[in-house]
């Protein structure tokens, strides 16, 4: 999952909405990932 965040904000940074949320956005799942992965260990 980690592997394709970049390619995803990159995408979503390109879209009239997106790129003013992006980076909210990729804290947001990047924060929800490493979460999982505490949890999944």
């Amino acid at each position: 999952m980690r592997a394709l965040v970049d390619s995803w904000y990159a995408a979503l940074a390109e879209t009239p909405g997106g790129m003013y949320q992006a980076d909210d956005l990729k804290k947001e799942v990047l924060s929800l990932i490493d979460q999982e992965e505490r949890l999944t260990g």
